[in-house]
């Protein structure tokens, strides 16, 4: 028994020497380092098998590191805020760590600069205000409200200076504005504002405008449902008269997500008289319960001739009913103000009535419903080609004039249909798969952009008219470029490139968390990706994170992209990261996603006068005197510079697009430079935004300004990564 006790006793002995010989060791020794700020700094971690350095707060992240004998360095130049954080040296066979805290001094901010400062909780969730001290002297952390009420009174948190504060148990009464307060050297210090948004789980669905929809037999329907929700739904499906459906080739659904929006769209396709009906969405999240029904009505439509061209009447015993010319209308169905809708010219109605006075309240609703028609935004393509310049005046191409070459003419049949990229009020993108488009044998995805069944003569004109002005313009990397076109024996086609990741605003949106700060001049991770030879290794970007490295490449690439285009006197006139586009390699695309955004739903697109515009976007001569010029553009530039440098924040935080927010711009307000804009390229947005437009600028010399802050890598990296695009579609 006692040896059995001697032996129980070594072999504890021996583990624990083992365990901590495993741990590995940092220096500078102790639980934190201070470093000031723009300072450089260093971490050593000695071990006697493999490590790596890895930030707390962004685990997935390997953070760039130096193998010295048994020694792995961690170097940090210029610390700045986005450095602070706990830092990790893990083992990886044992998973053994140590940590150490660095905080970054900062005099003028006491507290860490954020990007967001609204925050969204759960009733009974835990959340945390991320008030982070620079300077771990700092005492006596708590919270305030903003407007120096007390706090509630069921309201109990935690303070950490190296964490923020913690709310337990958060509660509706909660909600508000806060401040987090401390002491530092005898005096009070107090962070940025921060609103806290408690809501209980719920989802909001946006009104749709005609749940009754009507659609001719043989033809396809799209029932889309949008909606707000919080937390994330769980379940959704789609009934037909009570019945579930599932996604097949005659019901397709789809859905998409972005931050708490979502929307859910089934795709009825070639519709039988027989599918007519209610439709049901129903959604849950287990806080919330909702349903949305949709009337369908499918027609069948018979065709016979007229030779009259007049109103005329038949009695008989039933009602009026107005009926689109050449057809006639079966179950009672009312197409109301159909009967007007000829291109412009002399329109023929057809009116069946039991009285006269039935005729003229047909053709009152008809007129009513044309003239509503007309005071809808149109379809208008954004790009505008320049042919002359008179003074302060441009005159613009009629891209209705512009020559089409039937050379890009594609077969219709050699098309495959998937998945809607994006949709609006006219219009919609699709994905599809191109057979023999370069080469007979070649299998290639693609972007087709297309007319809604609803569209009018009008955005037929804007669709050819897009088709002709990227003809016209020829191929860039930088813009999404024209593959081909389908313009005979069916509805206009355009083809483009297909960019796999998405516009740039989502893109940066998603890519927050994993965002990896490098001051100028460092080393990065997207760079040594793209020295990698293998394709698949540039590829596979999913697992990328983001760093400055890649900030300054999407600046300077569609920098070039502008200059191409100013280059063909074309101007963009809508200007922002939602309209750049992401594919291979984090080639950057500038696009004009007009057809595909519905614009009265994007809060990006605001009322001036009779029209949408993106106001925070435009240049102060385009806002109050409608001049719209290649100098117009470089300001919108320069937004896109802090759209970017934000990681796709919303310019202009927290100011309504109201007369206060005009009259600053007039009087020359500027945004601040956003947290992760090295100096440069804040000196370029702040040089955009000149008020005399002929002082800002061009595009050709903000190239130059940015290719002397990017590294010679990324300055090339678009001619080996546009050749790779093309093998691998």
């Amino acid at each position: 028994m006692l040896n059995f006790f001697i032996f129980r006793l070594c072999t504890m002995f021996i583990y624990l020497f083992l365990s901590a010989r495993s741990r590995p060791t940092i220096t500078p020794e102790g639980p934190q380092l201070t470093v000031p700020l723009n300072s450089d700094f260093s971490l050593h971690c000695q071990s006697d098998s493999s490590v790596r350095w890895l930030r707390e707060d962004r685990p997935t992240r390997i953070l760039k590191e130096q193998r010295q004998g048994e020694v792995t360095v961690l170097k940090v130049n210029k610390a700045g805020p986005q450095h602070m954080g706990k830092y990790s040296c893990r083992e990886e066979e044992s998973g053994e760590k140590s940590s150490i805290y660095v905080y970054v001094k900062d005099p003028e901010n006491p507290f860490r600069r954020n990007i967001m400062f609204d925050f969204v909780a759960g009733e009974g969730e835990t959340t945390t205000i991320p008030c982070l001290a620079t300077d771990p002297h700092m005492t006596d952390l708590h919270l305030q409200k903003c407007d120096g009420q007390s706090l509630p009174n069921s309201l109990q948190y935690s303070s950490s200076i190296e964490t923020g504060i913690t709310l337990e148990d958060v509660r509706k009464d909660f909600e508000g504005c806060y401040v987090c307060v401390g002491t530092l050297e005898g005096n009070t210090v107090r962070s940025r504002q921060y609103q806290l948004n408690v809501q209980k789980g719920f989802i909001n669905l946006t009104s749709v405008n005609n749940s009754t929809k009507r659609v001719r037999a043989g033809e396809s329907l799209s029932l889309r449902v949008v909606m707000d929700a919080y937390p994330k739904p769980h379940a959704f499906s789609w009934s037909y008269s009570g019945v579930k459906l599932t996604n097949t080739t005659d019901h397709v659904i789809t859905s998409h997500s972005h931050g708490n929006r979502y929307t859910n769209e089934l795709k009825l396709v070639r519709l039988k008289v027989l599918e007519s009906g209610f439709y049901t969405f129903s959604c849950s999240n287990g806080d919330a319960t909702v349903h949305q029904t949709f009337e369908v009505h499918v027609i069948m439509i018979h065709k016979h001739t007229h030779t009259h061209t007049h109103t005329h009447t038949h009695t008989q015993n039933y009602c009026s009913h107005c009926c689109l010319n050449n057809y006639v209308c079966l179950h009672d169905t009312v197409i109301s103000g159909l009967c007007l809708l000829s291109s412009m010219r002399a329109p023929t109605l057809a009116v069946t009535g039991s009285n006269v006075k039935g005729c003229f309240v047909c053709l009152e609703t008809s007129l009513i419903a044309y003239f509503c028609l007309l005071q809808k935004p149109k379809y208008q393509i954004q790009w505008k080609v320049i042919e002359g310049i008179h003074g302060n005046s441009y005159v613009y191409i009629d891209p209705t004039q512009l020559p089409y070459d039937h050379q890009w003419e594609f077969p219709r049949d050699k098309l495959r249909f998937g998945k809607t990229l994006g949709s609006g009020a006219f219009g919609k993108v699709v994905e599809a798969t191109a057979y023999g488009m370069s080469k007979a044998d070649t299998v290639m995805t693609v972007a087709v952009k297309m007319l809604k069944p609803s569209a009018h003569a009008t955005e037929k004109e804007a669709l050819m008219s897009e088709l002709k002005v990227l003809s016209y313009l020829g191929n860039h990397i930088n813009i999404v470029n024209l593959l081909g076109a389908c313009t005979i024996g069916g509805p206009t086609l355009v083809i483009t490139e297909y960019c796999c990741f998405g516009d740039l605003l989502n893109f940066l949106r998603r890519r927050r968390e994993s965002f990896y700060y490098t001051t100028l001049g460092e080393d990065s991770y997207y760079r040594n990706v793209m020295l990698q030879p293998e394709a698949n290794e540039i590829l596979h970007e999913d697992g990328m994170t983001l760093d400055t490295e890649d900030l300054l490449s999407f600046s300077y690439q569609v920098a070039k992209g502008m200059d191409f285009l100013a280059s063909k006197n074309c101007i963009h006139r809508d200007l922002a990261a939602r309209n750049i586009l992401l594919t291979q390699g984090r080639v950057a695309k500038i696009c004009d996603f007009g057809l595909a955004r519905d614009i009265t739903t994007d809060s990006n697109y605001v009322v001036k006068g009779n029209a949408r515009l993106p106001v925070k976007w435009m240049s102060p001569e385009s806002i109050f005197e409608c001049v719209y010029t290649f100098e117009s553009d470089v300001w919108s530039y320069g937004i896109l510079l802090w759209e970017i440098f934000s990681l796709g924040s919303s310019p202009y935080p927290g100011m309504p697009v109201d007369s206060k927010f005009y009259k600053m711009i007039k009087e020359g307000y500027r945004m601040e430079s956003p947290e992760f804009a090295p100096s440069e390229m804040f000196e370029i947005m702040h040089s955009c935004w000149d008020a005399d437009p002929f002082k800002r600028p061009s595009f050709s010399k903000i190239v130059e300004k940015i290719e002397q802050q990017i590294s010679d890598s990324t300055k090339h990296v678009c001619l080996p990564l546009s050749s790779l695009a093309l093998k691998t579609m």
